[in-house]
């Protein structure tokens, strides 16, 4: 992997871990030390949030881990090399096609990892 890609997915797993504790707030979040600034907090989210491993509680404002994120978590200390089932997080996510019209979101974007559905 290279070094962006490498910190990227270090990102997710300071987010997914930190939530594994508790809920958070962006804030809160941001404030850890865990994340060099706001662009790298903001990409994990993202990704997270379309991988379905969090999601925001608008109401009071607190991100929290669902199952898929703790899933995630559960195989880390195991990873050898990390598995490309859960690089999907970081690539773009449908890689493979486990989220819902992503085979039609690659070829829209005309991404590198185009397949024909069937």
């Amino acid at each position: 992997m290279n070094k962006r890609i490498n910190r990227d997915f270090v990102a997710i797993l300071n987010v997914l871990s930190l939530l594994r504790e508790k809920p958070m707030t962006y804030v809160e979040l941001l404030n850890s030390g865990y994340f060099k600034g706001k662009n790298q907090l903001n990409f994990a989210l993202k990704r997270l949030n379309q991988a379905g491993c969090i999601e925001k509680i608008k109401a009071v404002g607190v991100y929290v881990i669902l199952g898929r994120g703790l899933t995630i978590l559960s195989f880390y200390p195991t990873w050898n090399p990390i598995p490309t089932e859960v690089l999907d997080i970081v690539v773009p996510i449908g890689r493979y096609g486990h989220e819902e019209n992503s085979a039609s979101r690659c070829r829209h974007r005309g991404h590198p990892y185009d397949y024909e559905e069937g």
